[in-house]
């Protein structure tokens, strides 16, 4: 349970991200995480990995877009990172006191980046938890097109013979 007013997670002895845990801005902590893992990865290797971190302005843009009345709803991030645009998008709907219940559905291939995201979402979690809004994960450390190919069968399909 978190009982402090703010959340510190440490990422390396020296160095700490501190974000408020009452105001709920997520995508602001993922982003903090973001820009931390990026510092210590090359921009040659990021391009190399085909890796590109939605700018919280635009995460918190595209999060907006979606209005929704229902109770339960399920997220799929197929390239998630470390977790901005999800958290923007959950910080959004969550505003609108309906959802109860959210599953979410992260791909992200670059297992360097992993330890960052489950950061994220945890700390989400915990926060969601506190306002009774039940929110469960799952990170798969894979290529989402890659490990789904048979469901994009090309085949035309012929009727009748």
């Amino acid at each position: 349970m978190l009982t402090n007013r703010y959340l510190c997670i440490m990422i390396k002895e020296d160095q700490e991200i501190r974000n408020p845990i009452e105001n709920g801005n997520h995508s602001s902590y993922a982003n903090g995480l973001g820009e931390r893992y990026s510092s210590t990865d090359s921009v040659g290797s990021q391009k190399e990995k085909g890796q590109f971190f939605t700018p919280i302005e635009i995460a918190n843009f595209m999060g907006k877009q979606i209005v929704t009345n229902r109770t339960s709803i399920s997220i799929l991030d197929l390239g998630s990172g470390i977790g901005i645009l999800s958290c923007s998008l959950i910080e959004n709907i969550t505003k609108q006191n309906f959802i109860r219940n959210i599953k979410l559905v992260v791909y992200e291939i670059d297992t360097a980046v992993l330890k960052y995201t489950k950061q994220a979402l945890e700390y989400l979690k915990q926060y969601l938890n506190q306002k009774g809004i039940e929110l469960s994960y799952v990170i798969n450390s894979k290529d989402f097109v890659l490990s789904n190919y048979q469901a994009l069968d090309l085949q035309p399909q012929v009727n009748g013979g």
